[in-house]
């Protein structure tokens, strides 16, 4: 029982409460900043009001909780208001109400990739944010990101990579969701345990129970 103990001891101190690490459960495939050709207005304070979204299918059952996309402005004084809603499928469109929305404001952790896109020389910024939501697997899922500026004529710029005329996005336009095309550069991540964590769980709980087995074997 002693021994127990300070094993749940050691356990205690070792085991940071940083324990775990993101990593990329889904990449949309544009290449980041670098890929991308131009961008789609998705803000609400547009005239009038344009918000994209992207589609996602995951193989596996996976908590999301984390989410990096690039994008740009025609003003960078502009502050961010950003909000993401990810929806339902319906027939190829976002269903609805959002199964879950995610108010990220001016949090979304904006950073000049280095790349600037069009004859203005506009930088394109690099974001992430915290998420946290279950996606099922071989469910198709929507994600929406939009910004809210404050002047209607400075508007976000979602990165994105046009393909051959077909249908691969949606688009809120005039109060309702239609199909569009393009692929937005978005990619999901999700948070596993560090392997020194894992190593160092594994290695308490097969001490324990080799110590119980001598422990037995002698008695």
């Amino acid at each position: 029982m002693r021994l127990l103990l300070s094993l749940l001891v050691c356990a205690h101190f070792l085991l940071p409460t940083t324990t775990r690490a993101a990593i990329i459960v889904f990449d949309n495939g544009i290449g980041g900043a670098s890929g991308i050709v131009e961008a789609g207005v998705s803000d609400v304070s547009a005239n009038p009001i344009n918000i994209q979204a992207d589609d996602v299918i995951l193989q596996v059952d996976t908590n999301v909780t984390g989410i990096q996309w690039t994008g740009l402005f025609n003003d960078l004084t502009s502050d961010d208001d950003f909000t993401i809603d990810i929806y339902e499928d319906n027939a190829g469109v976002p269903l609805g109400l959002p199964l879950a929305s995610f108010d990220i404001d001016n949090n979304a952790n904006p950073m000049d990739s280095g790349v600037n896109l069009g004859l203005s020389s506009t930088p394109v910024l690099n974001y992430s944010a915290d998420i946290d939501f279950n996606m099922t697997a071989n469910t198709r899922y929507w994600i929406a990101i939009y910004n809210d500026t404050p002047q209607t004529n400075v508007n976000f710029g979602w990165g994105r990579e046009l393909p051959g005329g077909f249908f691969e996005t949606a688009v809120f336009f005039n109060n309702s969701w239609r199909r569009s095309t393009g692929n937005f550069d978005f990619r999901l991540t999700s948070s596993v345990p560090e392997p020194s964590v894992t190593l160092i769980s594994s290695f308490t709980l097969a001490c324990f129970v080799n110590r119980r087995r001598r422990a037995n074997t002698i008695g």
